[in-house]
C-alpha cells in the first residue's frame, strides 16, 4: 500500500508541482489581468491560460479571504457582507467550510490551492483503486483504473460494465455511460427472449 500511495503521489505531483514552486500559485490569477482595474492599458489585452476558471478568482478566492478575515477577528463566517448585502457564506455549499479539501486554502491562502489539488487527486486515485478492488478487479488493473480516474476531467466520459469480475462492455466519449448501460439492457433482453 505504501508503494501504491507513493505512485499516486508522484502522478499527482506531475499535475500540481508548478503550484509549489516559489512565486507560483495553483490558481488562475492571470484572469483579472484582463479586467480594467488590474489592466493599466485597456488597449493591451492579455488572454488568460484558461478562461473557464473564472469562478476561482471571482468567487472562491474572495470567499476564502473573507472567511479568513472573519476568523482572524474572532467572528464566525455566517455571511459575506461584501456580497449581495450579506449573502450567506456559511450556508453556501460552494464555500465547503467543513470539507478537509478546503482547509489548506483557508490556512495557507493562495499557496493552499496546490495542497488542495494534491489532496483531491490522491483521494480520487485511492478511492478509485479501492472501488476497483471491491469489484474484484486485479490489483494491477485497479492501479490503472485509479490513475485513469484521477486524470479524468470535465471532457472525460468513459464507462465500463463489469459482470462476474470481468469487463463485458466498455465505451468512451460522449454518451459512454448510456452506451454501456444500453448494451447491458440488450443482453438482458436477448437472454430473457430465448
Amino acid at each position: 500500500m505504501k508503494r501504491l500511495l507513493l505512485l499516486f503521489l508522484a502522478v499527482a505531483l506531475l499535475y500540481v508541482a508548478p503550484g509549489f514552486l516559489p512565486g507560483r500559485r495553483f490558481a488562475p490569477l492571470d484572469i483579472p489581468a484582463t479586467l480594467g482595474a488590474w489592466n493599466p492599458d485597456a488597449a493591451h489585452r492579455v488572454r488568460p491560460a484558461n478562461s473557464l476558471l473564472t469562478d476561482v478568482v471571482a468567487q472562491f478566492v474572495p470567499w476564502d479571504h473573507e472567511i479568513r478575515r472573519l476568523a482572524a477577528n474572532g467572528e464566525f463566517p455566517w455571511t459575506n457582507r461584501y456580497a449581495a448585502d450579506g449573502a450567506p457564506l456559511f450556508a453556501n455549499l460552494q464555500t465547503a467550510l467543513f470539507s478537509p479539501f478546503t482547509w489548506p486554502r483557508l490556512l495557507f491562502g493562495l499557496e493552499g490551492w496546490a495542497i488542495m489539488a494534491l489532496l483531491k487527486l490522491l483521494a480520487a486515485a485511492l478511492c478509485a483503486y479501492w472501488f476497483a478492488r471491491e469489484l474484484d478487479v486485479l490489483p494491477r488493473h485497479a492501479v490503472v483504473s485509479a490513475l485513469g480516474f484521477a486524470d479524468a476531467g470535465d471532457e472525460t466520459e468513459a464507462a465500463v460494465r463489469v459482470h462476474g469480475g470481468a469487463i463485458v462492455a466498455r465505451a468512451d466519449g460522449r454518451g459512454a455511460a448510456h452506451a454501456v448501460a444500453a448494451s447491458g439492457q440488450k443482453t438482458a433482453r436477448r437472454k430473457a427472449g430465448r
